[in-house]
């Protein structure tokens, strides 16, 4: 693995993954809708390294500028090894209170940016006959719940989309899998929902809450030599609300 790729990257989850490639030796290009200031400070770290490191800044819910921008991204880098689709969204609300619009962001955000992402890097990877592609999907697209019906939706989209894909370009030598975090600690979760309570962590069978660290860390694991022989599979370090 020399490059990767990572939507979503600005913080939690991402930002957690593109550090742990980071350390396993890839160059990094970062992709959100705003970066925080500990993703700036790891690309400009990693320019002192020599190593290639850039961001862009790309909304995935308007697909015809996230095309142009990802093309443009992709010509100005070195070939891309691993795409991470991560960027994601949510909205907790009961589901006749949930307007169309708010339906198609998830759509947008959750599913159909890790299509737009994974047709722009497909074609350089079948031509080298290698890559890798992660999606970020949720353990709520296995379980289901109340009040986070387009959510869940979307999410058990990238479960189909991952099984899919990873059975058409697995025999051009690309690798496509999914990971599926339980209960993590992340930005997006904590200022939508304020669920973590700690009724809820002493529920978990493992006794505690994720950190970005567990998920990027099996996404590393999907990215690197032990995952070569993980086609469509669904990975999901949950902590035990999923067995």
């Amino acid at each position: 693995m020399t490059f990767a790729l990572i939507t979503g990257s600005g913080r939690g989850i991402g930002l957690a993954t593109a550090r742990e490639l980071a350390g396993l030796g890839a160059g990094l290009a970062l992709v959100d809708r705003a970066f925080s200031a500990e993703a700036l400070a790891l690309l400009s770290d990693l320019r002192v390294d020599g190593r290639t490191a850039v961001s862009a800044v790309i909304d995935l819910a308007d697909p015809e500028s996230a095309v142009e921008a990802l093309w443009t991204l992709v010509d100005s880098v070195p070939a891309i090894d691993v795409l991470v689709n991560n960027a994601g969204w949510l909205q907790v609300r009961p589901f006749l209170e949930i307007p169309f619009s708010e339906w198609q962001q998830h759509l947008a955000i959750n599913l159909s940016g890790m299509f737009l992402a994974a047709q722009v890097v497909l074609p350089s990877m079948v031509a080298r006959g290698t890559g890798r592609i992660i999606n970020i999907a949720s353990e709520l697209a296995l379980t289901g719940m109340p009040y986070y019906v387009a959510y869940c939706a979307a999410k058990g989209g990238v479960i189909g989309f991952t099984k899919a894909l990873a059975r058409e370009y697995a025999p051009a030598g690309i690798r496509v899998n999914a990971v599926a975090p339980g209960p993590t600690i992340t930005p997006m979760l904590t200022e939508m929902t304020g669920e973590y309570t700690e009724e809820v962590r002493l529920s978990i069978p493992a006794q505690r809450f994720g950190a970005p660290e567990d998920v990027a860390r099996t996404v590393a694991f999907l990215a690197g030599p032990g995952g070569d022989f993980y086609v469509g599979q669904v990975l999901s370090p949950n902590g035990g609300t999923v067995i």
